[in-house]
């Protein structure tokens, strides 16, 4: 039977709206100046509360009802453990993300291991919850006030965003749109997706070690995978999409990830070159904006869209 397309394109399940719900009310609070939270703060927020369960749905990944609501309130602890001051209550409120997340790695480790698939949009799969169960484990250093390898806040924290846009989403995204891409680009699709899913670490060992050749190469090379990734989003991916709001969701998606990887170029060749670029706070606003709002929550709407007009289809 086919499905209503319109509760089906967030999943047909409340907990996506739920966590939805949470997040906004946490970013208005935050903007009128009820709570003191930061926007990498906020912006952090929007991956277990609302991109990670729509990702899990695109990824065909969802559990029972009562699984997802055990995940929603695992990523809704993480608002009241970034309102605390850093310290061990804190980093207790953190580890039940980090326990779903090691969850979601380890269910998808254990299926590839039962049946390995070394094709880029499978790696890029099993490349995802990992990347996210990093990214959590980041988040809880943050909030115990850790310094990994010596480094302090803000690298922490940023370090966490890194591992759940650039890590979980976009390898995500890299995997769906090589899945549709392969038969008419089959090598820029391969490249675009290794690149991608095989930079996150090396951005990240520039984060933490401060070389240039990390700091600098790793920024290209995400940059150079992610932008493969949205030309075929835009090139290949769309035209075949018969759904108007999954064509144009997924094309916002492809278009506004350029501007945010020119500038994180430029953030990363400015530690060591003079070269003109923003500080964190501005990357924060534009940077990290256009890629939450722009590449990842409009790219996983968009699958999820296609995804739903493809049941109703069928």
């Amino acid at each position: 039977m086919a499905r209503a397309y319109g509760p089906d394109v967030l999943g047909g399940r409340p907990h996506v709206v739920i966590g939805t719900v949470v997040w906004l009310i946490t970013a208005v609070v935050t903007s009128s100046g009820g709570v003191d939270l930061s926007l990498i703060d906020v912006l952090l927020l929007l991956a277990p509360l609302v991109l990670v369960p729509i990702g899990l749905v695109v990824a065909g990944r969802t559990g029972s009802d009562r699984v997802e609501f055990l995940r929603l309130g695992a990523a809704a602890l993480l608002v009241p453990a970034l309102l605390a001051e850093p310290g061990g209550p804190a980093g207790v409120l953190a580890l039940p993300w980090l326990a779903v997340a090691v969850v979601l790695a380890v269910t998808a480790a254990l299926g590839w291991m039962a049946r390995p698939d070394f094709r880029p949009a499978a790696l890029a799969r099993l490349a995802s919850p990992v990347y996210l169960t990093v990214g959590a484990a980041w988040v809880v250093a943050s909030r115990l006030e850790l310094r990994p390898v010596g480094i302090g806040e803000p690298i922490v924290e940023l370090t966490a965003v890194h591992f759940h846009f650039a890590g979980f989403v976009a390898a995500l995204l890299a995997a769906r749109t090589c899945e549709a891409a392969t038969r008419r680009a089959p090598r820029w699709a391969a490249a675009g997706t290794i690149l991608t899913i095989a930079s996150p670490p090396i951005v990240a060992m520039g984060f933490t070690t401060g070389s240039a050749v990390f700091q600098i190469g790793g920024a290209l090379l995400l940059s150079l995978g992610v932008w493969i990734i949205a030309g075929l989003t835009f090139a290949v991916v769309v035209p075949i999409t018969p759904d108007a709001p999954a064509r144009a969701l997924l094309s916002l998606s492809a278009l506004a990830v350029v501007v945010p990887m020119v500038l994180a170029v430029f953030w990363a060749a400015a530690q060591h070159v003079d070269v003109p670029a923003l500080d964190i706070p501005a990357m924060a606003r534009i940077h990290g904006t256009l890629n939450a709002f722009g590449f990842s929550l409009a790219g996983l709407l968009g699958w999820a869209a296609h995804d739903a007009d493809v049941a109703r289809r069928t």
